[in-house]
Formats: structure tokens, C-alpha cells, sequence
């Protein structure tokens, strides 16, 4: 699928948008074999230290507005992302970065990350942040709709303890599942990833003409 039609599809633009957990769906992939911190979510507290307090540079998610200073590097360039926004915003606002650097202002899809065996996710602009230990995940989404690849941070993947119980137990599920699908994947017993669809595609693969003609209108060509 042609990165355009990866973002139209999962914004909604002349469709119905997908989600990312629908996408993964779609490509045969485990849903307990992920998992997925939500935008307008609560907020993945992790511990670390003797006392077992939520660090909050470890934490993730929610509403809690943080200090941000990084750089985003692209095109021999660089630019500085600073101020009080939360890891949703931060994250929004290096897409944008990485976008205008590397890609003269073209949005990119997505985004993908990985640390210590451990993998993330997101769509641009998107309400669902993946985390899991299967790599093949992160290598779809980068095939098949084009993430821009190595660029997320990665939470959960230096350690510490997760405070909530249904979320660790979550995690624990996500580590356990993924393991279980690295080795069935290495046996051959596990089937590969499914192409998705294009909703701007007929059953022979031709992109059809409705959206040829609004692409085409949308560049200022007709």
C-alpha cells in the first residue's frame, strides 16, 4: 500500500479510518500479543526503587503534563521541541518535526521504536500507542504502511514495575503471548502477516477511479 493511501485509510479520508489495533487485526496479528496504552487513557504508572514510588520518567500516558526538551534530527537538520505538554502531545509534535525535516512537510504515517527487545508504535496523530515484544509488529507496520522506523520512545523497556494490576497483567500477557508467537514464527508453524486491504483498491488491486479523482483534485491537478 502506497504511504498516501496508508494515511487516508487510517485518518479516515474518504473512508472509514482504521485504527491501529484494527490494522493489526487485519494482518492476523494476536490482539493479547500487544499492548495498547490509549490516548484519552489513563496513564501507565511505573515504579522503580526500594519504595516501589511511580517514576515519572518512566511513566506514560495520560494527562500529566511534563517538561519536554529533545531534538528531532532529519535531513542534516535539527529541530528542539521544548515546553509543558503530555506524552501524547510530545510525541504529535515529533511527527511533525521528523515530517518537516525529512520529508518536506509530507506527513508520515506513523512511527516505531524499539529498546531492549521491546517495541512501540503509533499512528500520526494517533489515539492508540502500541507496546510489545514482537518484533514482527513493528516490521509490518514499517512494510506495509510505511512507519518511519526507530523513532518512538519505547516504555516498559528499562525495567521498573507497573503499578496498576490489570495493566501489568496486560503486559505480562503481551511478553508471554509475543514469545510464544518468536517461536512459532522461527518453526514455520505460525501463519505470515496478512496484506491489508486498501479501501481505495478494487479486487484486482487497480486504485479506483473516485479516489484517483479526488487525489487528483486534493493536488491541484484538475
Amino acid at each position: 500500500m502506497k504511504n498516501i493511501e496508508a494515511w487516508d485509510m487510517l485518518h479516515g479520508n474518504g473512508c472509514q479510518a482504521k485504527s491501529l489495533t484494527q490494522v493489526l487485526n487485519e494482518m492476523g496479528f494476536d490482539k493479547e500479543s500487544y499492548m495498547v496504552i490509549q490516548r484519552n487513557g489513563p496513564q501507565l504508572k511505573v515504579a522503580d526503587g526500594p519504595n516501589q514510588e511511580p517514576n515519572p520518567n518512566m511513566s506514560f500516558g495520560g494527562m500529566m503534563q511534563k517538561d519536554v526538551n529533545f531534538a528531532v534530527v532529519g535531513g542534516g537538520k535539527m529541530q528542539e521541541i521544548s515546553g509543558k505538554m503530555n506524552d501524547f502531545e510530545a510525541i504529535d509534535r515529533q511527527m511533525q518535526a521528523y515530517s518537516n525535516l525529512n520529508n518536506g512537510g509530507e506527513c508520515i504515517t506513523g512511527m516505531t521504536g524499539s529498546n531492549n527487545g521491546v517495541y512501540s508504535a503509533m499512528a500520526y496523530g494517533g489515539n492508540e500507542f502500541i507496546i510489545t515484544r514482537d518484533p514482527e509488529i513493528a516490521t509490518q507496520l514499517e512494510k506495509q504502511l510505511g512507519f518511519a522506523k526507530g523513532e518512538l520512545p519505547v516504555p516498559l523497556s528499562n525495567g521498573g514495575m507497573i503499578v496498576d494490576y490489570s495493566q501489568r497483567e496486560a503486559w505480562r500477557t503481551a511478553q508471554n503471548c509475543s514469545k510464544i508467537n518468536l517461536a512459532k514464527r522461527h518453526s514455520g508453524s505460525i501463519a505470515k502477516p496478512k496484506v491489508i486491504s486498501s479501501p481505495f483498491r478494487d479486487n484486482s488491486g487497480q486504485i479506483t477511479p473516485e479516489y484517483l479523482a479526488r487525489r487528483e483534485k486534493q493536488l491541484g491537478r484538475n
